[in-house]
């Protein structure tokens, strides 16, 4: 497994809209708007904004603090296997660990039941 500093641009761009759009999916399931989701993970509501833009990255503790909001494992944000989100189930295998891609805007949409 590489290690962060060789992850090339284009995926961290990948992995930072993913992240995006899961979060948008929590906050679709929970009602919430961005200046909600600010206040229960302690950023301002424009931070939430650029983040959710791609203007800006998530940050590590970004990504605490809405696991923490959320009631999910924060490893579900990288598709760690061992992460357990237990209202929507477990998360799928790392990519890097199966040689295939990250865990799809599909797959979380079928957990939170907003597949279309």
């Amino acid at each position: 497994m590489g290690s962060v500093s060789s992850i090339d641009q284009a995926q961290r761009t990948k992995l930072q809209h993913d992240i995006s759009t899961f979060v948008r999916m929590l906050m679709a399931k929970e009602s919430l708007n961005q200046a909600q989701l600010a206040e229960r993970i302690g950023i301002d509501q424009a931070v939430v904004s650029a983040r959710l833009r791609g203007v800006s990255r998530w940050q590590v503790e970004d990504l605490t603090a809405l696991a923490v909001a959320f009631g999910i494992h924060p490893g579900v944000f990288w598709g760690d296997p061992k992460a357990f989100v237990p209202t929507i189930g477990p998360a799928p295998v790392a990519a890097s660990s199966i040689g295939g891609d990250a865990p799809s805007t599909k797959w979380y949409s079928r957990r939170l039941g907003t597949a279309a």
